[in-house]
C-alpha cells in the first residue's frame, strides 16, 4: 500500500508528501532499498520544482544509479518521462533489455 500511495503521490503533483514519506521508515515503501531512497530524494525535488538545473541534476543521478545498479532502471525510466526527458527514458530502457541503438551516450554511459 506504501508504494501504490508513494507513487501516486510522486507522479501527481505532490512530490514533497511523497519525500515526506521515505523521509520516516514508518511510511517509507518497504521494498525500496538505500539506494532506490537516495536517487528518490534527488528526483523528487526535480518532480516538484522542475528547473533546468535540477533536472540535469536529476538526470545525472538517476544515469548514474542505474550504471551501477541496474534494478533501479524502473525507477530512472519512470522520473525522467515525468520530467519530460523522454529520449534519457528511452535510451536507459533500452540499454538496459539490450535493444535500439548501443552507441548511444546514455547506453554507453550505462554499459560502462
Amino acid at each position: 500500500m506504501r508504494f501504490a500511495r508513494f507513487i501516486i503521490f510522486a507522479f501527481t503533483d505532490r512530490p514533497r508528501a511523497a519525500l515526506a514519506m521515505i523521509e520516516k521508515p514508518g511510511t517509507a515503501p518497504q521494498n525500496y532499498s538505500p539506494e532506490a531512497i537516495a536517487l528518490w530524494r534527488v528526483s523528487l525535488p526535480a518532480l516538484d520544482q522542475r528547473t533546468p538545473a535540477s533536472i540535469a541534476a536529476a538526470r545525472k543521478a538517476n544515469l548514474e544509479a542505474v550504471k551501477k545498479n541496474l534494478r533501479l532502471t524502473s525507477q530512472a525510466t519512470m522520473v525522467m518521462s515525468a520530467l519530460g526527458e523522454i529520449d534519457t527514458a528511452f535510451e536507459i530502457a533500452n540499454a538496459f533489455f539490450a535493444v535500439g541503438d548501443r552507441t548511444s551516450p546514455v547506453a554507453a554511459q550505462i554499459r560502462q
